[in-house]
């Protein structure tokens, strides 16, 4: 069975889906496409919604505006107290991808597939990349962090929802995208493991998917992203098999447990 990451180097929403049917029929995932606009940047595109956040396209920076944030905070919480998903929707503007795959022009596509896969900057990832005003990751920001890991969580949240709606037969999967994982362990990341290990734990459970995995595009502590809980670990195995099987004990563990490795 195939699938994809996401990000396709179209900027025509509906010849991605085209493509994403057609080559990954069991499983296609929705069409991210970051050369349409800034705004489908894989940070950018999930930043929609959350308090105190700026979007500037022409320098193509996302960032936290202490101002901004609390004057937003308090609203931001109170709707997610009620589950108020509608809040954590991913528009046209910043996925115009989504739209087109949950449509009713891929509705019979759909119809034939067993999975529909949908995916999410991962919080450590978006932590990281998206700074306050002052320059500072927003990950190291407690107040900030929270904010990130549930927005992220009910962003997968809001997927679910309408990837089931789209189509009920299917099973739903939702993948958090972890790039800067890539330094965990390293010595270069001065984060934590446990920390992040709790974070992504957070985002992933309760999140209503039937499974739920992460993707790294290089090495990391796989012993980590192992033990979060996830049922689909997603990595390359041409580049970095080697380095995998390192972590031979820890795969084992998660295959037994009845864990996938792609």
């Amino acid at each position: 069975m195939t699938s994809s990451i996401g990000s396709l180097p179209h900027t025509d929403a509906e010849a991605a889906c085209n493509l994403v049917f057609e080559k990954t029929s069991e499983m296609p995932a929705w069409p991210q496409l970051p050369r349409r606009s800034f705004h489908e940047n894989m940070c950018a595109q999930f930043s929609e919604g959350l308090p105190g956040i700026m979007v500037d396209s022409d320098s193509e920076r996302v960032w936290f505006d202490s101002e901004k944030l609390s004057c937003e905070l308090e609203e931001f919480y109170a709707d997610l107290l009620d589950e108020k998903t509608s809040r954590f929707r991913i528009s046209n503007v910043y996925a115009s991808g989504f739209e087109m795959f949950v449509s009713k022009e891929f509705a019979e596509a759909r119809s034939n597939c067993s999975y529909l896969k949908g995916q999410v900057t991962g919080p450590v990832t978006f932590g990281l990349k998206v700074t306050r005003e002052d320059g500072k990751a927003s990950f190291y920001d407690e107040t900030l962090r929270q904010v990130i890991t549930n927005s992220l969580k009910f962003k997968s949240k809001w997927q679910v929802e309408q990837l089931r709606k789209s189509s009920p037969r299917a099973e739903i999967v939702i993948f958090f995208d972890e790039p800067y994982l890539v330094s965990a362990g390293s010595g270069l990341l001065a984060v934590d493991p446990e920390l992040i290990k709790k974070e992504l734990s957070f985002c992933m459970n309760d999140n209503g998917a039937d499974l739920t995995g992460v993707h790294v595009c290089g090495n990391t502590d796989w012993s980590l992203v192992l033990s979060t809980g996830l049922d689909i670990i997603n990595f390359d195995a041409f580049n970095y098999m080697e380095e995998f099987l390192a972590y031979m004990e820890d795969i084992g563990e998660f295959l037994e447990s009845g864990g996938i490795d792609r």
